[in-house]
Parts: C-alpha cells; structure tokens; sequence
C-alpha cells in the first residue's frame, strides 16, 4: 500500500460560484486551475484551486451547490484549512484582510515542532468555511503563483500548512453493573461501556469541507495538469 506523503488536495462547497471565485482567486491569489463537473452529479460544477501548476498540497476544490444551506461541522470533519505564508508576509496579509473588510482574528502565536512559533490568522470565506493562514520558515520551498497583480509573488500562498480534524470529547470507559435475567435466574453481572458527550453530526453543506485525500500515486482521471508528489511542510 502506498505510504501518505501529505495532503493532496481539499475538497468542500459553496453556494455561489462567483463570489467563491472572487473570494480564492481575487482576494487570496490562488489560480482556478480547473473547470469542471461532478462526474457522479453532471449538473453540478467542480472548481479547481491551486499553485501554477496544481501541485499535489496546493489544490483546494469546490462542488457549487447554488442554494444550499449552511452545513456543519462533526466528528471527523476536517476542522480548518490552512494555508501556509513566509513569515515575512504577514504584514501583508493583515493588511490585506482589513483592505478587504474581512474579520479575522490574531495574529495569535501557536507552538509548533517543526518551525518553533507559527503566527496564525483565523478567517472565514464568503460561505463560512474556516481558513487559515500560518507562517512556515520554508514555505517558499514550494511552488506558489503571482498571477495575481495585487498579490506580489513573494507574498503568495504556498500552498496547504495542515487540515487538523475537528475534535470532540473523549469517550470514557466506565464499569456498570448489570442486573440481568438467565434460564430463570437473575444474576449480577458488570459491564464495560463507553460514555461520553453527544457527538456532533457532520452535514455536508456550503461552508462545510466535503473532504480531504492524501497524496498518493495520481489515478485515471485524477491528474490536474502536472502531478509532483510534493508533501506539505
């Protein structure tokens, strides 16, 4: 079985295909690298985001449900999207937020083990997914596009820091006891169960991730102009 490298690619909805293609195209500086259909929903259009070339780590995907109500996170469900920036793009990515009216929270600092401190910003798109933007020392490692005549090409995104999965309480084990009826006798047995919180359910709508995959050996039908496996920082 092939090992997972990294991310590949994201996958979530929008309601609005041009205020989502505004939104990753206009105002974040990614390239729609793609147009296409649901092969399983033809009606329905698939978008493609990602670096010059749509390199594995970079592409973020959109099936444009027009009307569709706001989904919800679960268990499971990727929580937030980040992408990663050079640290000394920061900067520019405050200001561009506030330039753009787009409430946002930080930048706050976060531990990391792989490049000590990353400062993060914390926003949503016009749906309401939850994105973020991380530093990473080495994110100019990977390829990135200055398509974009406001974005310059050594503030542009470099594709994906991380997808964590939303997290819910843990369950704990617990012993209860059991009074229970056999052949005719009752008899006191103990049992091991798991207790917990409710569990929240994921509902696959606008602002709500559809889903992610792992960078592996490209299929038929799944290259997206050039495939480099190429994992994320």
């Amino acid at each position: 079985m092939p090992r997972s490298v990294g991310i590949h690619h994201v996958s979530a909805i929008t309601s609005n295909a041009q205020r989502n293609l505004d939104f990753y195209v206009g105002f974040l500086g990614l390239r729609l690298i793609k147009q296409a259909v649901n092969f399983e929903d033809p009606d329905v259009y698939h978008l493609f985001y990602g670096d010059e070339t749509g390199s594995p780590g970079s592409v973020m995907t959109f099936f444009v449900w027009p009307g569709s109500h706001r989904g919800q996170q679960g268990a499971g469900q990727v929580a937030v999207t980040s992408f990663t920036i050079h640290p000394t793009s920061l900067a520019f990515w405050i200001d561009r937020l506030l330039l753009h009216g787009i409430r946002f929270e930080g930048p706050s600092q976060r531990p990391s083990s792989r490049s000590g401190t990353e400062s993060v910003l914390s926003f949503r798109d016009p749906d309401g997914l939850l994105l973020e933007i991380v530093t990473h020392p080495r994110a100019r490692d990977r390829p990135s596009w200055g398509g974009v005549p406001d974005v310059p090409p050594e503030h542009a995104i470099h594709g994906f820091h991380s997808i964590p999965p939303r997290q819910e309480p843990p369950f704990l084990k617990v012993r209860q006891d059991v009074l229970r009826r056999c052949h005719g006798l009752w008899i006191l047995t103990m049992r091991e169960v798991m207790v917990g919180p409710p569990v929240t359910i994921a509902s696959a709508r606008k602002g709500a991730i559809h889903g992610d995959r792992a960078d592996r050996p490209s299929l038929p039908g799944e290259r997206i102009r050039e495939i480099r496996n190429r994992p994320t920082l």
